[in-house]
């Protein structure tokens, strides 16, 4: 399990929508499904469509930037049979937006 894309300790500023390139292989079992997790928090799951377990798996995530800071993604792989990847862990700094100039 990686992340593509973004880079680890990328930037991004509040309120824009953050794309995020995930791949997950296991040329054994396949891959049955990938689960990521912003904050801690369950945030969106994908499973392949063109099979039960596939032998590599590219997926693509959305995030919008809330909440100036450090936000941490984890993305784990799953087996049909349900067991774990390692998981793949990256930080986001959220800037914030900039405003209006008086």
């Amino acid at each position: 399990m990686e992340f593509s894309f973004p880079l680890n300790n990328s930037t991004v500023i509040e309120g824009s929508e953050l794309t995020m390139e995930l791949l997950a292989t296991d040329t054994g079992a396949g891959v049955a499904q990938v689960e990521l997790l912003a904050d801690d928090l369950p945030h969106q799951e994908a499973r392949p469509q063109v099979g039960y377990a596939v032998p590599a798996f590219t997926v693509t995530m959305n995030w919008l930037a809330r909440g100036v800071g450090r936000h941490s993604f984890t993305a784990t792989a799953y087996r049909a049979d349900g067991t774990a990847s390692p998981p793949a862990v990256i930080v986001v700094e959220v800037l914030p937006a900039p405003t209006a100039e008086s």
